[in-house]
């Protein structure tokens, strides 16, 4: 599926100008589990990677929502504008969606992660995130940007 391997809106307007979901192969695999990327439009740059061991269309969306965590467990929750952004998801299992993850953040340095995983990756997970990006249908080589 051409839609997986490229970065895209994840809103667009309707008919009656309501932002309306942009990710159609996200919202069919509601309950997938994965890594999503967030890019800045205005930068070019990744700006939060994050990921989903169950329900990955709840988390990515969150990000574009306004909302306010009730139990106070964390801090500062990072959402974004419906516009000026792009996604892009890597389906995967979960376990190797959490090392993905790890591997993105210390690859890529987002601005909006903490660098929480210093030295935290082992070699074999750290080849195993080498793996799966490269066989990941997801990502097409000629665009690959890690």
């Amino acid at each position: 599926m051409a839609l997986k391997t490229r970065f895209l809106e994840p809103y667009t307007k309707n008919k009656e100008g309501n932002f309306v979901s942009n990710l159609p192969f996200l919202v069919n695999n509601k309950k997938q589990s994965g890594v999503y990327l967030i890019k800045s439009d205005r930068t070019g740059n990744i700006v939060y990677v994050g990921y989903s061991e169950t329900q990955l269309y709840k988390t990515v969306f969150r990000h574009f929502q306004k909302w306010i965590d009730i139990q106070k467990i964390v801090k500062t929750r990072i959402t974004y504008n419906k516009t000026g952004y792009k996604i892009r998801v890597v389906f995967t299992s979960p376990g190797r969606a959490a090392i993905l993850e790890k591997y993105l953040v210390l690859k890529l340095k987002p601005r909006d992660n903490e660098i929480k995983y210093e030295n935290y990756l082992t070699p074999a997970q750290e080849d195993s995130a080498k793996e799966i990006i490269e066989n990941a249908d997801t990502i097409s080589k000629w665009e690959d940007p890690f």
